[in-house]
């Protein structure tokens, strides 16, 4: 009995001493600060909000493979070592998907290699216990490292971004041009909240996206593809009541291009009076030799004007006037005219435009430079005459004399006067007869090449 006694009072103090040895073995320490992660590239990543483990799901199954392995070799010290290290990642695993980090210190979602931050790591400690680890510490400091480098690119530098308002106040368009570097392999695309019926004044949010991941746009708030900015319209033109002080030079250079292109005057030709413009005193039908021909000059500028439940539009004009010298070497049926004798006299033209016409920052512009048509009409026996054909078209308009902020007449240079040959061509308006009035085309564009046409523009007189 004293025997078996001793046995069991020994095998209790084992199991004791284990039990002891158990409950008192040290806990693993883990220092949180090794597996801080980040999302997003260098200036524009975020802090991971829960720590893990760089690849876990790979670690662990290689660690599996490894014990197999060793199974099959019956290799048990390697077989237990491994399903050990198997149970202490899996247990640390765990252990970490408790803690919640925060950012105290550093602008998350800016984060750049470099940075120092502070992390304050939050769990329940209690909870930590079953998988017998202790962390090292609850707030640390770092340095940020590891995070993919990309090229920053501005989508609103001034090079790059354009924004282009067109159109009348309160119904403008803004259109932006996708940018596009073909060295570097980038596009940059942008939409806008608004695009259409704009008014001077109102704010326009513009997104620009980049679909390539070399690069990240700066100020992003996303991954780097994305970033906005607000612009303000502007530019949006007006027509106003009048046109009394306003820079119309842009528009009078393309008018008498237009006129002077298809002004046939020039010294030297021979051809009948039609053919030239000249239309007063039986002039028309007569051969005539052009003695000399003077520079074509602005004679007057005249504006129309309309408002109406349609909205406002307007009519913009020019009369040109041109002296010529000519010899009759041919009178027709005209009993007036005599062979031989010369005669001084002029031709006018009227160039005008009713479309894409607006006035932006005191200035008069063509709206649609890819689009417009200069209207001409030629041949008038007098500035007024030229004049009442204009008024007479656009019946509807209140017309007055323009008194811009140019000159008056614009005489032309040595390198485009009217002798020159013209490399230009443009298409003419015609008439179906000489009785009828000049219609507006609306098809040609005054900068499309064509082959000039032979018919000659006639006006009523």
């Amino acid at each position: 009995m004293k025997k078996t006694a001793s046995i069991v009072l020994i095998a209790t103090l084992l199991v004791s001493t284990v039990l002891f040895a158990v409950g008192c073995s040290s806990a693993t320490e883990v220092d949180l600060a090794k597996y801080v992660t980040y999302t997003g590239y260098s200036g524009y990543a975020s802090l991971q909000t829960s720590p893990s483990i760089e690849d876990y799901e790979k670690k662990y199954d290689e660690l599996k493979e490894k014990r197999n392995e060793a199974k099959d070799d019956d290799d048990d010290d390697a077989y237990e070592d491994y399903k050990e290290q198997m149970k202490e990642l899996k247990s640390l695993n765990k252990a970490l998907s408790l803690v919640t980090f925060k950012l105290t210190k550093g602008k998350n979602g800016n984060l750049s290699n470099g940075d120092k931050i502070k992390i304050k790591a939050k769990y329940k400690e209690e909870k930590l216990e079953k998988y017998n680890i202790k962390f090292t510490a609850d707030e640390f400091e770092l340095k940020v490292e590891g995070l993919e480098e990309k090229e920053v690119v501005d989508p609103f530098a001034d090079e790059i971004f354009k924004p282009e308002f067109s159109g009348l106040d309160g119904d403008g368009t803004c259109n932006i041009k996708t940018y596009e570097d073909s060295d570097k392999k980038i596009e940059i695309y942008y939409s806008l909240d608004k695009s259409y019926d704009l008014s001077n004044g109102d704010k326009v949010v513009v997104t620009a996206s980049i679909y390539n991941d070399d690069f990240v746009l700066k100020d992003s708030e996303d991954d780097g593809s994305t970033a906005t900015k607000e612009i303000t319209v502007e530019g949006l033109g007006e027509i106003p009541s009048t046109l009394d002080g306003v820079d119309t030079s842009a528009v009078d250079e393309k008018f008498l291009e237009k006129i002077k292109e298809e002004s046939t005057i020039e010294k030297g030709l021979t051809d009948r009076g039609y053919s030239f413009h000249i239309y007063g005193d039986d002039y028309r039908y007569a051969t005539l030799k052009i003695l000399s021909a003077g520079d074509i000059e602005v004679a007057r500028q005249v504006y129309g004007y309309k408002n109406s439940t349609d909205g406002k539009s307007m009519v913009y004009g020019i009369v040109y006037s041109q002296d010529v010298e000519v010899k009759i070497t041919d009178p027709s049926y005209s009993s007036k005219l005599k062979k031989g004798t010369t005669k001084k006299t002029q031709a006018y033209y009227i160039a005008y435009m009713n479309s894409n016409l607006m006035v932006s920052d005191n200035k008069l512009v063509i709206s649609d430079e890819d689009y417009y048509y200069v209207s001409t009409s030629l041949g008038f026996e007098t500035v007024d005459s030229a004049v009442k054909d204009l008024e007479d078209y656009y019946d509807s308009y209140e017309f007055s004399t323009v008194e811009s902020s140019q000159e008056a007449t614009e005489p032309a240079t040595e390198e485009t006067s009217t002798t020159e040959k013209k490399t230009t061509k443009t298409e003419t308006t015609t008439t179906e007869s000489s009785t009828e009035k000049t219609t507006e085309p609306t098809t040609s564009t005054a900068k499309t090449e064509t082959t000039k046409s032979t018919q000659k523009t006639t006006k009523k007189v």
